[in-house]
């Protein structure tokens, strides 16, 4: 009985031990996730605009998960109005842009005031479906207008230049009713339904979530 007994106590020692260690490391391992975060934070708001770290604190939030929460990190989506009265989709952001050429263009019609288009270009845009399915879209020959607030996505620019007819002609179009308007692309087998903005009356949705901006500027 003696020895099963201090055979016994060396195991619950040893045990005991692991623990110990095993709650070391991750009391070690919380502080360095900590530590790289407050870094992280501190690098983006270096990097980033007032204006950024406002919009950040605004799109990054916590919902909750039972038993855990769970954080949305977001730094790339951008708001977009649907306008069908633009022939050309138009944007104030470069960063919106793939193969942007400047120059010096006419003013931008039915806005008030008038606003002088200064370049052309691809814009490039994440949307995501009703279904959680997220597309990268690209409509070339798009506007840069750098006093315009908001980008304006026109659904017939979209339209024709995705080439979307075969074998289902109208692959890509908009459908608009009072409550706001549906998006359909790539053969009609993405659907994203906008409703009208509160304060505007038109519909005005935001990109898919992404990280692609910090990704780019971790890399640097």
């Amino acid at each position: 009985m003696p020895i099963l007994t201090h055979r016994l106590v060396w195991a619950a020692f040893r045990v005991g031990c692991c623990v110990v260690k095993a709650l070391r490391v991750t009391k070690l391992q919380l502080r360095k996730a900590a530590s790289h975060a407050s870094n992280m934070i501190s690098r983006i708001k270096t990097k980033m605009s007032h204006h950024e770290i406002k919009f950040l604190a605004q799109e990054s939030h916590f919902e909750q998960d039972s038993p855990t929460y769970l954080a949305h990190f977001d730094i790339d989506s951008f708001r977009i109005g649907v306008d069908t009265l633009c022939t050309r989709t138009l944007s104030g952001n470069k960063e919106h842009f793939e193969d942007l050429h400047l120059y010096k263009g006419k003013e931008v019609t039915g806005i008030s005031g008038g606003l002088e288009i200064v370049g052309e270009g691809t814009f490039v845009f994440n949307i995501q479906s009703d279904d959680g399915i997220v597309d990268t879209i690209k409509i070339p020959r798009s506007l840069y207008v750098p006093g315009i607030k908001l980008p304006l996505l026109s659904p017939q620019h979209w339209a024709e230049t995705a080439g979307d007819n075969s074998p289902v002609k109208f692959g890509t179009k908009i459908e608009v009713d009072e409550e706001g308007c549906i998006l359909l692309w790539k053969q009609q087998t993405r659907r994203k339904r906008i409703t009208h903005d509160p304060l505007t009356k038109t519909p005005i949705f935001r990109t898919a979530p992404g990280t692609r901006r910090y990704q780019v500027f971790e890399a640097t």
